[in-house]
């Protein structure tokens, strides 16, 4: 509206001044070295104003010539730029469809607009990946670690496909160069700690969960866990080569991060005693205990004493608490039987023989059998319900469902970190959805 006002009270003040002009014409005159010119005002006013028109009209000329083929490029290439990151945008969703060839195809042309920018690059890795061609997915990451915005993702996608690739050392060196490039992480924190679990680096793997855990990258418990299976695993090792001292401290370690932790404690206990130790053994026995029965905790409360009668006194002591779960009453019974109480065995079986006996049952009871009475009949008896029986539990790995022989940190079937559980074999879960509760 300003702007219309103003070209109207402009007009209008021209008018005027052409009128009054027009009434009152005037004449000038030059001389000048002999020369005479002669003019009105308005001839000459016309003249001076289309002398102004004519160098405004060269300056704008120049300026177009010095600036205007550049800003036409700048201008083409925005277009280009804007096109690019709209061809980016459809690729993305591509992507996020699964339709890997549109993907692919809209990655070729995003990167003739935009060249290897980085959304560009991403556009291609992840339509690479949904086609399932790992090798252009990871040149094209390979590129992306030149460009700081991108190095860290390229680090992550890259560790991710070597973990699948099952090159966990690889995996390891890469998610290691990404917290040394982002210290605060978490995904390079988890990584790092996770992996060297996997590759069972049990001194590299304490300290990263640790920070994983200072960083809130873990939550206590999940990590106070892992590093519990991580000491446990430190502490097995160094029985093994006889360095008993630092056996014991790894042992101690473990049990205190993790107390339900079954085999941490039955080696704890073990250690211990060994130094004569016992009461401490049995405090941590009775600790774990409490947490839920296991037969590798009766094992080790009675590892002291070969008397039958002491042995069953420590075990009925020990099953104060949790007197009647199945593990208590299978522990007192079997103690039992090796101090030939058989009346005491059979009360502690009785219950678990009512609907479908389970196998440790069944031999309990084919040994009462053919031991109290010679009754080699009715101990067949109880060894043929052995085989119809529901599989025994045992440590059997959540992730692939797969039996082992004893606990071990690293399934011996899958590899899966601390996927053994006491249970009954069958089909692996995944994962335990609680992993502080498993024994």
């Amino acid at each position: 509206m300003r702007s219309v006002l103003g070209i109207i009270l402009v007009a209008g003040v021209l008018g005027v001044a052409g009128a009054w002009l027009a009434d009152h014409p005037g004449e000038l005159r030059l001389v000048w070295q002999g020369w005479e010119l002669r003019s009105s005002v308005g001839a000459l006013l016309l003249g001076i104003g289309i002398l102004i028109a004519l160098v405004v009209i060269l300056q704008r000329a120049w300026l177009w010539l010095q600036h205007g083929p550049g800003r036409l490029v700048a201008g083409r290439r925005s277009g280009r730029r804007d096109r690019g990151f709209g061809i980016v945008g459809q690729g993305l969703v591509a992507v996020a469809a699964g339709d890997a060839p549109a993907a692919r195809r809209l990655a070729r042309r995003a990167q003739a607009d935009l060249g290897e920018a980085p959304l560009t690059l991403l556009l291609e890795a992840q339509s690479a990946q949904l086609a399932g061609d790992e090798g252009a997915a990871q040149a094209a990451y390979q590129r992306m670690l030149e460009k700081p915005e991108t190095e860290l993702f390229a680090l992550r996608s890259l560790a991710t496909q070597a973990g699948k690739a099952g090159d966990t050392e690889h995996a390891l060196e890469i998610a290691r160069r990404a917290r040394n490039l982002r210290p605060d992480a978490p995904w390079a924190l988890v990584a790092v700690a996770d992996l060297a679990l996997q590759a069972g680096r049990w001194a590299e793997a304490g300290p990263a969960l640790a920070d994983a855990v200072r960083h809130k990258a873990l939550g206590r418990s999940d990590g106070d866990r892992r590093r519990a299976v991580a000491r446990l695993a430190e502490a097995q090792t160094e029985h093994q080569a006889g360095r008993r001292a630092e056996a014991l401290a790894h042992a101690r370690d473990a049990h205190k991060l993790a107390p339900g932790l079954v085999p941490a404690t039955a080696l704890l206990a073990d250690l211990l005693r060994e130094d004569g130790k016992a009461k401490e053994a049995a405090r941590a026995i009775a600790d774990t205990w409490r947490l839920g029965p296991h037969p590798d905790l009766a094992r080790a409360s009675a590892a002291g004493t070969t008397d039958p009668l002491e042995r069953l006194r420590i075990i009925e002591r020990l099953a104060l608490t949790h007197a009647d779960h199945p593990e208590t009453r299978l522990a007192v019974a079997a103690a039992a039987i090796a101090a030939g109480l058989w009346g005491e065995a059979r009360r502690q079986l009785a219950p678990l023989l009512l609907d479908a006996p389970g196998a440790r049952a069944c031999r309990l009871m084919a040994e009462i059998e053919e031991r109290e009475k010679g009754a080699a009949g009715e101990a067949r008896g109880w060894l043929v319900r052995v085989a119809e029986a529901p599989a025994a539990t045992a440590w059997t790995c959540a992730v692939c469902g797969a039996a082992a022989p004893a606990w071990t940190p690293l399934c011996p079937a899958c590899g899966a970190f601390d996927g053994l559980a006491w249970r009954a074999p069958g089909r692996g879960r995944g994962a335990l959805s609680d992993p502080a509760r498993r024994p």
